[in-house]
C-alpha cells in the first residue's frame, strides 16, 4: 500500500471519529437537559404534595393535641399524679410509685371530729406537781381522819409499853411520811423483805428508810394505823349485809 492510500484512509478514520464524538456530545447534552426539565417539573409537583402533606399533618397534629387535652381534662388530679409520678413496674405487671402519692384533702368523718380535748377534768386541771395529783386521791381531810383514828389506837395500846415515849401520838406529817415509805417499799420490790433488811446498817439497805423514821417506830405505826373509827366498826360489821 502506497503512502497516498494510507493518508486517505487515515483522513477517513479521523472524519469518522470526529463525527462519533460530536454525536456522543450531543447525546450527552440531550440526556443532561432532559432530567433537568423533568426535575423542574417534579419539583413543582413535589412542592404541591409537600404543602398538602404539611397541611394534613398540621390538621392531624391539631386533632391529636385536642384529643390529648380532652383526655387530660377527663383525668382526675389523682390520676394525673399517678401518670406523672416515677413508677416501678413489677414482674407481674403491678405498678408501684416510688414515693407516697399526694392524696387530695377530703371531708373529715363525723366520728373523727374531736369536740372535746382529752385529759383530766375539774380539779385535776389544777394539779401541777406529783403531790398535788396524789392529794386528789388522798385529800388532807382523809389523812386527818387516819391520824385521829390511829391516835385512838395508840392511846389504847400505850399502857402496854414501859416508857410512854415509845408510843407517842402521831400527826399529819408522820402519817404522810409513813404512806410514802409504803410506796417506796413497793417501788423497790421490798414488800416481801424483812424490815431488818430495809433498815440494815451494812450499806445494802436504801438510806431513805432510816432517814424518815426508825424501824421501831415503823413497826408501831403498822400495828396502830386505822382508817376507821374502831368504836363504831364492830357495830357497822354487825348490821352490814356484806359478808367478808
Amino acid at each position: 500500500m502506497d503512502s497516498k492510500t494510507e493518508q486517505q484512509l487515515l483522513k477517513w478514520f479521523e472524519e469518522i471519529s470526529d463525527h462519533e464524538c460530536e454525536g456522543a456530545i450531543d447525546s450527552d447534552s440531550d440526556i443532561e437537559d432532559a432530567p433537568f426539565e423533568h426535575s423542574v417539573h417534579a419539583t413543582d409537583t413535589e412542592q404541591s404534595d409537600i404543602e398538602e402533606a404539611s397541611s394534613e399533618d398540621s390538621v392531624h397534629a391539631t386533632n391529636i393535641e385536642q384529643s390529648d387535652d380532652d383526655e387530660e381534662t377527663a383525668l382526675s388530679p389523682r390520676d394525673k399524679q399517678v401518670i406523672i409520678s416515677p413508677q416501678w413496674i413489677g414482674k407481674d405487671g403491678t405498678t408501684w410509685l416510688n414515693h407516697k402519692p399526694e392524696i387530695p384533702p377530703t371531708k373529715i368523718r363525723a366520728q373523727n371530729i374531736i369536740s372535746k380535748l382529752p385529759g383530766v377534768k375539774a380539779a385535776g386541771k389544777n394539779a401541777q406537781e406529783v403531790v398535788d395529783c396524789w392529794k386528789l386521791f388522798f385529800p388532807d381531810g382523809l389523812i386527818t381522819e387516819i391520824v385521829i383514828h390511829t391516835n385512838k389506837k395508840l392511846d389504847k395500846i400505850r399502857s402496854s409499853y414501859k416508857r410512854p415515849r415509845d408510843c407517842l401520838s402521831t400527826d399529819f406529817e408522820e402519817i404522810s411520811a409513813f404512806i410514802g415509805l409504803l410506796y417506796m417499799a413497793g417501788i423497790k420490790k421490798a414488800q416481801h423483805l424483812n424490815t431488818d433488811e430495809l433498815w440494815s446498817k451494812d450499806g445494802t439497805a436504801p438510806d431513805f428508810f432510816a432517814a424518815v423514821m426508825s424501824k421501831r417506830r415503823f413497826h408501831l405505826l403498822v400495828q396502830a394505823v386505822r382508817f376507821d373509827n374502831m368504836d363504831t366498826s364492830c357495830a357497822i360489821l354487825t348490821t352490814s349485809e356484806v359478808e367478808f
